[in-house]
């Protein structure tokens, strides 16, 4: 009887144990990432601790600093921790007014 008084006690704390989320560090994403795309071309994401972000695919490139109909533009982006799977956004805005394209 106490052998299974312990084991039950053992059996739960291991379930708790097993309930905890591990918590990511806030700057796990921070880095270089890189796949390939439909077309198996090669395709990688630079996420800066800045906010920046730096996609290249093929010989085409959007950063911090690229120019659309000559106005300047960046590439940003936001991670939200909260979802599951975590959710990335990528997000152009317009540097001078800092308007969401």
């Amino acid at each position: 009887m106490k052998n299974l008084i312990v084991f039950k006690l053992l059996f739960v704390l291991f379930l708790a144990s097993c309930n905890n989320k591990t918590q990511l560090s806030k700057d796990a994403h921070l880095g270089f990432w890189s796949g390939y795309d439909s077309d198996n071309k090669l395709v990688t994401l630079q996420l800066n601790s800045d906010g920046t972000a730096k996609l290249t695919t093929d010989n085409n490139t959007l950063d911090s600093n690229f120019q659309i109909n000559d106005i300047s533009m960046e590439l940003r982006y936001l991670i939200d921790y909260t979802q599951n799977p975590i959710q990335l956004d990528l997000i152009i805005k317009e540097k001078e007014s800092g308007k969401n394209i």
